[in-house]
């Protein structure tokens, strides 16, 4: 008796929850939608990453450029979008996870102080140094430029916001 009651209610459960995440994707405008509860269903029990361009405000660009031993610098690589890229061509979900590290650690290298030689000194340096060493740059490099932009829609009107640049002696 006790599995048939608990079997229907997981169902009903089961259908509830279906019926409205299909309700809040598929109807994100709506009066509803803007209540607390419904925020907090969005964040935490919705299905997803599900991504809409008309919810997208603010896109993270970090991009690196080396210079090897006696030779110019290379193209600028944006690594966030090849993570994206990577992500969508292969459903690479290890790909989000490294967009959201090296995000994090460009967040945490802003925070630090201004001059490089006291940037240089922060932990977050330090590891965004060996992450960038160990999965982007060839082992002859010589000078580094790091750059960290936030790129802003709003109605239409698109802006770049360059955050930080750093641009260092390789070691």
């Amino acid at each position: 008796m006790f599995r048939k009651v608990f079997g229907y209610t997981l169902v009903a459960f089961l259908a509830v929850y279906l019926l409205v995440s299909l309700y809040l994707l598929f109807v994100p405008r709506s009066v509803f939608v803007t209540r607390k509860i419904t925020q907090y269903y969005n964040w935490f029990l919705l299905p997803g990453p599900y991504f809409r361009d008309d919810r997208i405000r603010v896109v993270p660009h970090l991009t690196i450029a080396y210079k090897t031993t006696g030779s110019n610098w290379s193209v600028s690589r944006n690594v966030e979008q090849e993570n994206f890229f990577a992500y969508h061509q292969g459903t690479d979900y290890g790909s989000l996870k490294r967009s959201r590290y090296e995000r994090y650690l460009a967040k945490s290298l802003n925070q630090a102080a201004k001059d490089l030689q006291s940037v240089q000194q922060k932990r977050s340096f330090k590891e965004l140094h060996q992450y960038l060493k160990y999965y982007y740059l060839p082992g002859d490099v010589d000078s580094v430029r790091i750059t960290y932009q936030l790129e802003s829609f709003d109605d239409k009107v698109e802006s770049m916001d360059t955050v930080f640049q750093l641009k260092y002696k390789f070691f």
